[in-house]
């Protein structure tokens, strides 16, 4: 995920190329996911999405912890 997340905040805080926005979103037409992350992504402010991720990154370490006792 942190690839994406890198590319997901780099796109919705402007700071892609050109180039780079291009194939983001051609990939996205490509992968359902990455189009509902980019198209989510972009409704909520910047900060917002870092602190979402970072929750969903707890959860999931909490949920893989309990997976292993």
């Amino acid at each position: 995920m942190d690839k994406w997340e890198d590319d997901i905040k780099r796109y919705i805080n402007g700071e892609m190329s050109t180039e780079e926005q291009h194939a983001l979103e051609k990939r996205a037409l490509r992968d359902p996911f990455l189009a509902d992350a980019l198209e989510g992504a972009g409704l909520i402010a910047a900060e917002d999405f870092t602190n979402d991720i970072k929750d969903l990154n707890a959860e999931i370490g909490k949920e893989q912890m309990n997976t292993k006792e």
